[in-house]
């Protein structure tokens, strides 16, 4: 076989699977993508289907990382969670909790299980721009995400896809949410990762009223790559700077911003006040075209004593790295508090 993992095939598998076996969904089925090409069958038998090009594969020779020793998570109550909550029991090898999170197997457990015997490390990140559709009983969202994977065959890899997620909605929120259907592909390198997370999912409209933390950063990021920076510093609880004029000079040497975020992000309540805290990568595009990358936390506040009060850019921390997988892997592993 090429050099790419069978974390790429199961990727693929679930969205043959997903595709064939579910029920129509309200929002519409995610479009073909080259990789869904690869067939059902068993990984380590070779088929008629060409293979994904090697060069799409971006290794990194430094060092493995070294696996953290994390907690179990499991929260399906949001998209956001059922994602980290995937991510957690992959990268524990909890191989039975990953596969009950599909709303239909995607495949036999023994071939799911196998798919993932060299992968070593797996982060997702996820593109904050997404809406919740709500319709007939459920609720549909579809989440563009970035994964930074360590194979023990093929070294580092980046791949970029789309997760198309479900909940019944006749019984409240009690109901969890549940994996219906993935798409995703290898891509060059971190540069290559940023520019597909905005086009890997169809388009949405933005949100009517904005609700969630996440949404309000999304909105953030959107405003200044419109250059519209009052409306940017209007996102601040308190404002960062004296003047906005000077504040802004900070960005218009950027000519695209792309923000990704830890899925599994951590809400603190006290004092008629809400905070949110995760991790992030921040990718920006400078005038020359070369991609500057920066990770730290974000912290989201919300007065809490009355209804309805708007999320609120509160703390921004972040540390230039090297453009390279294993420096956003233990960047990923700091937690934000």
């Amino acid at each position: 076989m090429h050099r790419y993992s069978r974390l790429m095939l199961i990727l693929g598998l679930a969205l043959l699977s997903a595709c064939s076996n579910s029920s129509p969904a309200t929002i519409q089925p995610l479009p073909e993508q080259p990789t869904a090409s690869i067939p059902a069958a068993n990984p380590d038998q070779p088929t008629s289907t060409p293979a994904v090009s090697q060069t799409a594969v971006s290794e990194d020779n430094s060092a493995p990382p070294s696996p953290p020793n994390l907690p179990a998570f499991d929260d399906r109550q949001d998209p956001l969670s059922l994602l980290a909550s995937f991510y957690n029991a992959i990268n524990r090898a909890d191989y039975q909790r990953a596969y009950g999170y599909f709303e239909v197997a995607p495949m036999p457990f023994d071939q799911f299980e196998q798919g993932y015997e060299q992968t070593l490390s797996v982060k997702v990140l996820i593109d904050p721009h997404f809406v919740i559709d709500v319709g007939a009983g459920n609720q549909n969202t579809r989440v563009a995400a970035g994964l930074i994977a360590y194979d023990r065959q093929a070294g580092w890899q980046y791949f970029v896809g789309c997760y198309e997620l479900h909940r019944v909605n006749i019984n409240g929120p009690t109901e969890p949410w549940q994996i219906r259907n993935s798409q995703f592909e290898l891509t060059n390198d971190l540069q290559a990762m940023s520019q597909q997370l905005g086009q890997i999912c169809p388009a949405i409209e933005p949100p009517a009223r904005v609700q969630t933390p996440e949404q309000t950063l999304a909105l953030y990021i959107s405003t200044l790559n419109q250059a519209n920076y009052a409306q940017a510093w209007n996102y601040w609880h308190e404002q960062p700077a004296s003047d906005v004029a000077a504040w802004s000079q900070q960005f218009e040497s950027n000519q695209f911003i792309q923000v990704v975020i830890n899925p599994q992000g951590l809400i603190d309540a006290g004092a008629g006040n809400l905070y949110y805290s995760t991790n992030l990568v921040w990718l920006t595009n400078d005038q020359a075209g070369q991609l500057q990358v920066q990770a730290g936390c974000v912290t989201l506040h919300r007065n809490n004593t009355e209804p309805d009060q708007p999320w609120k850019m509160q703390n921004l921390t972040l540390q230039t790295l090297q453009a390279n997988p294993r420096a956003l892997d233990q960047s990923l592993n700091n937690q934000c508090q």
